[in-house]
């Protein structure tokens, strides 16, 4: 029997942010709600093999399985380090100054 997943490993498994997540586990018009095994706040652990066949059924991809991951044989990057690596850096813009006479 493998273990359950945290919203982090689903977060990573599914290459999207922790309000994706949540709104998932609400479920929609369109979609079931995400299946979860517990609800002890403040960890949500979700089942890996519901978590497979949800994101099948509604035609998500996923871009590790989330058995192995749960197993042990699959290593996962984090979000916010795939994000960093594809971020650029933002520049500050100069503003110019305005001359003359200013609203306080």
């Amino acid at each position: 029997m493998s273990a359950n997943l945290t919203t982090k490993q689903v977060m990573a498994i599914a290459g999207v942010s922790h309000m994706t997540v949540y709104v998932w586990r609400q479920g929609s018009e369109t979609r079931d709600p995400l299946p979860t095994v517990e609800k002890e706040a403040p960890a949500v652990r979700i089942a890996p093999a519901k978590l497979k066949a949800w994101a099948k059924r509604y035609g998500i991809e996923l871009k590790y399985d989330p058995v192995g991951v749960a197993t042990g044989t699959v290593k996962l990057k984090s979000v916010t380090a795939d994000a960093k690596a594809t971020t650029k850096p933002r520049l500050k813009k100069e503003v110019p100054l305005k001359k003359g006479r200013t609203r306080h």
